[in-house]
């Protein structure tokens, strides 16, 4: 999160009104980084989102625990092919002057 905080700080200070970021990140992530954007007042859309699998051996996989323990409440979704979750692309807007 300390990434996604210095990202969106930057944004907020430099970019002109109407200026747009878009940022790629993982479900897990995404209601600190609205928080993070409205304390800015910065407007937050979800442009799209699709879902990743956790493949077997993989680092997620293998973090899931950590994962869960960290974004305390997260928890996996699962469906007949397995564990996963989603990832976003939010569009972030400067609306201030």
């Amino acid at each position: 999160m300390e990434v996604i905080s210095k990202i969106i700080s930057g944004f907020s200070q430099y970019v002109n009104k109407d200026g747009r970021m878009y940022l790629l990140l993982f479900d897990f992530l995404l209601d600190k980084t609205v928080h993070l954007c409205k304390q800015s007042k910065l407007d937050v859309q979800i442009v799209a989102y699709y879902n990743k699998y956790l493949r077997k051996g993989g680092e997620t996989e293998k973090r899931k625990k950590v994962i869960e323990d960290l974004f305390f409440g997260y928890v996996f979704r699962e469906d007949t092919k397995g564990l996963y979750h989603r990832v976003y692309i939010l569009e972030i807007t400067n609306t201030l002057d």
